[in-house]
């Protein structure tokens, strides 16, 4: 089961996602299914990294603009993300923002 997606991109960011079609960045192509951790969202887009490979530990980064080809799965660490998501907010410093109730994931 899939969660609906946020509307916000920046609620996008820790979510473990998994791609509908395969993604491609210059280096190469990964197949669809391929889950990623969203570490970022900005003006361009999401920027994803792969899960560590089983056998060698390879990483793979891609940015994408379309969030249509993107499934959120059903997991207690992206439901906790999305609630911790809804809660946070920023206060402003001398040196810009900064994130006042970090997440507190329980193991």
């Amino acid at each position: 089961m899939n969660i609906k997606p946020p509307k916000r991109k920046m609620d996008w960011e820790g979510l473990t996602v998994v791609a509908k079609y395969k993604m491609a960045n210059r280096l190469g192509i990964m197949p669809a299914g391929t889950k990623y951790i969203v570490d970022r969202s900005g003006i361009k887009g999401l920027h994803l990294t792969s899960l560590p490979c089983d056998c060698c530990g390879l990483q793979f980064t891609v940015l994408t603009n379309s969030l249509f080809e993107l499934q959120i799965p059903d997991t207690p660490e992206n439901l906790a993300r999305l609630e911790w998501n809804k809660k946070r907010y920023y206060e402003k410093t001398q040196y810009g923002r900064r994130l006042v109730n970090p997440p507190k994931m329980e193991q």
